[in-house]
């Protein structure tokens, strides 16, 4: 009788542990069917920022920016295995989460900052248009071509976010002489510029958002 006991509950042991596994895969494929690439989606809302809305194409720039920044510091913490750093949790959050973050705020930064450069007519210089078109260039030359199509955007687009993101740091440079500060103090994260951001209305799309396997798409982890 006792054994028959003992063999019930092997049984039932391994019915439990079959379970747990298939619940796992089951999991672990509905995560991964659920995330998008990313060029399929250029055109979906992604942020609204201050009743205006921007499509995940316009954040093409600042996602290629901080997953090659990423990349960099994840070759110098393991060269023959990058995914360690992605995938390394550190005050309570994993790196790729906070870079993710990270996206989002510079993304809400340039454009409340670019729409005051344009109401108060700033243009660039001669001087700041030779860094624009240098760093036009560079962006191209820092990618391969398979990244550039894992993106898909293209390069008159990519020259546009970038010139956007150079007339919001001319703003920046600006509003921190005003108030004597530094230029850092005005970027994202910043408390003056966290008093600011006060002032504006942002939204994310965070069902699209949490689709986007951020470290993966021009990368490949």
């Amino acid at each position: 009788m006792s054994e028959n006991k003992s063999q019930k509950k092997r049984i039932w042991f391994i019915t439990i542990l079959i379970l747990l596994v298939l619940l796992l895969i089951s999991l672990f494929v509905s995560g991964r069917r659920g995330k998008i690439v990313y060029r399929e989606y250029l055109s979906e809302d992604i942020l609204t920022v201050d009743g205006e809305k921007l499509q995940l194409g316009d954040l093409a720039m600042y996602i290629a920016y901080e997953e090659l920044k990423v990349e960099d510091e994840a070759a110098a913490y393991d060269y023959y295995d990058t995914n360690k750093y992605w995938n390394l949790h550190t005050s309570g959050r994993f790196v790729k989460e906070v870079a993710k973050t990270h996206v989002i705020e510079m993304a809400v930064h340039d454009e409340i900052f670019y729409r005051q450069a344009m109401a108060e007519k700033l243009t660039l210089d001669e001087k700041e248009e030779e860094q624009l078109r240098s760093r036009q260039e560079d962006f191209w030359t820092d990618m391969t071509e398979e990244q550039q199509e894992r993106l898909g955007v293209d390069k008159a687009e990519i020259d546009r976010q970038l010139e956007k993101a150079a007339l919001a740091q001319k703003y920046q440079n600006q509003i921190a002489a005003e108030n004597n500060s530094d230029f850092d103090g005005y970027s994202a994260g910043a408390e003056p510029y966290e008093q600011i951001l006060k002032e504006h209305k942002y939204k994310l799309n965070e069902k699209l958002w949490d689709r986007v396997d951020f470290g993966n798409i021009i990368l490949n982890h």
